[in-house]
């Protein structure tokens, strides 16, 4: 028998879900002005989208991606900088797209130096990259910099990468080799792996 106070918590948490795809709504097709709920909760705080895809974020990398589809070590370059940074803001400021084929870490970092300097955040607050050291001869303490080299070595092995991910027979294996990129934990591996599936990858 299920109880009621479970009956309860199912009831509200598919209302929020209903009221938040009519805000979606309202918002978006409807055009309607603020606010698009009575919720005062709903309408105070941000939350995360319904679909992953109406994401702000992800509708900027997918705009980005879209001009370069064709070239696939390009899009799982470019999808990999973008989410280990997560800021489009700061990616277009540190750059956006990138060809892996003349990618030069120090010049990124660079650009992202300069960056900090004035004051910008490198980072989106939805996740936490946590730090890495890929080459600790080269200031391993700070972050950009070693994500710099992360990418440095998604460079080197990319063919290898997209070889292993096309020879791959269940989505759990592609997975399992994105996860083989320096730093890609579970997490940001299956952000990665759904934002390829916008292109088809």
């Amino acid at each position: 028998m299920v109880s009621p106070f479970l009956n309860k918590q199912f009831f509200e948490f598919w209302n929020y879900v209903l009221e938040r795809q009519r805000i979606w709504y309202k918002r978006f097709i409807l055009k309607e002005p603020y606010p698009w709920t009575n919720d005062p909760i709903l309408q105070k705080f941000h939350f995360c989208n319904n679909y992953r895809e109406l994401d702000k974020g992800t509708l900027y990398l997918i705009d980005k991606i879209s001009s370069c589809q064709t070239d696939r070590e390009k899009v799982l370059f470019n999808v990999v900088a973008y989410r280990l940074f997560n800021s489009y803001g700061f990616f277009d400021k540190s750059g956006g797209l990138m060809d892996p084929a003349t990618y030069n870490p120090y010049t990124f970092v660079e650009r992202i130096d300069s960056l900090i300097a004035l004051g910008e955040k490198p980072y989106s607050p939805a996740y936490v990259i946590h730090p890495i050291i890929i080459r600790g001869s080269y200031r391993p303490k700070d972050k950009h910099v070693q994500l710099a080299f992360v990418l440095e070595t998604l460079r080197e092995e990319i063919n290898q990468l997209i070889e292993k991910i096309d020879s791959s027979l269940t989505p759990k294996e592609s997975f399992d080799a994105l996860k083989q990129i320096p730093g890609i934990g579970s997490f940001l591996a299956y952000e990665v792996w759904s934002d390829l599936t916008y292109f088809r990858f």
